[in-house]
């Protein structure tokens, strides 16, 4: 895909590549699994749909289809807008949805790092290092909620069964409270 000029103007993660450059997908993937890249955010909607607004109008209704009852998307990144809104039940519903619907692509959502123009891009989301059997999903940032994150992890339960279990936080004021509870 190519970086349009209002990509790079997107704040405050991103890749800082140039308008005009442009990127693989698999790397536009990467960047928003581990840092949250808004100007990629922005690349992959203008890419994939023509413009931010018609892939915004394409996430309500994804949303919709999947139950997502309380979901309003206006951006693809998350960045403010009065009238986005989302609960805690809706990104459960999406996180369910992702491992449920895209086992194979859920893999991304445990990269820890990866390599861009040869510097490493480290994951903000801490909790894939600190238990056992976590392996995603994803953090985010917003003034209004401040820190959030959706989180899955696997265990076997006493009969070797595996249990998958899913936690969705909202509202952290910090990165490393919100990462507590």
């Amino acid at each position: 895909f190519s970086v349009s000029k209002r990509a790079t103007q997107q704040e405050p993660c991103n890749l800082w590549l140039k308008m005009g450059s442009t990127i693989s997908v698999k790397d536009i993937i990467y960047a928003l699994v581990t840092r949250s890249a808004n100007d990629m955010s922005v690349t992959i909607a203008e890419g994939l749909s023509g413009s931010v607004e018609k892939f915004s109008e394409l996430m309500n209704q994804k949303a919709k289809e999947l139950g997502m009852t309380r979901t309003k998307f206006y951006n693809p990144t998350g960045l403010p807008d009065r009238r986005q809104v989302t609960t805690a039940k809706d990104m459960m519903t999406l996180a369910r949805a992702l491992h449920k619907n895209f086992p194979k692509e859920y893999a991304y959502f445990k990269t820890k790092t990866f390599s861009f123009n040869g510097k490493p891009i480290r994951n903000h989301n801490r909790m894939l290092n600190s238990f056992t059997g976590c392996d995603g999903i994803k953090t985010g940032f917003t003034f209004a909620s401040r820190f959030n994150i959706s989180v899955s992890a696997q265990r076997i339960a006493a009969d070797g069964k595996p249990i998958r279990v899913f936690a969705v936080v909202l509202g952290g004021q910090t990165s490393v409270s919100r990462d507590k509870k």
